[in-house]
């Protein structure tokens, strides 16, 4: 059976936290959970993303489009890169 490659996904933010990488307190990042859809072969991942707390908007897309590009990557589809116009981002900080 043959899978569509991923063209695109929806990226969900939720459970924000004043933590850094590994989950300790830091008042200076901002941790959130991702729940990714994505529309091909990977489907569903859940991954954690850490940006600086005074991170501008494109910083903190360019963050969450790596965590998504990685986990496609590690999903096995190494040749695949999404963008910020395939990418939806649903309640990202401002």
């Amino acid at each position: 059976m043959t899978h569509t490659p991923t063209t695109a996904a929806i990226a969900v933010c939720n459970n924000y936290s004043f933590t850094d990488e590994e989950g300790q307190e830091d008042p200076t990042k901002i941790t959130i959970t991702l729940t990714v859809d994505f529309n091909g072969l990977a489907g569903r991942v859940g991954l954690a993303v850490t940006f600086p707390f005074n991170a501008t908007m494109a910083q903190k897309q360019a963050a969450v489009r790596q965590a998504c590009n990685s986990a496609l990557n590690n999903g096995g589809e190494p040749n695949v890169t999404l963008t910020n116009a395939t990418i939806q981002i649903v309640g990202l900080p401002v």
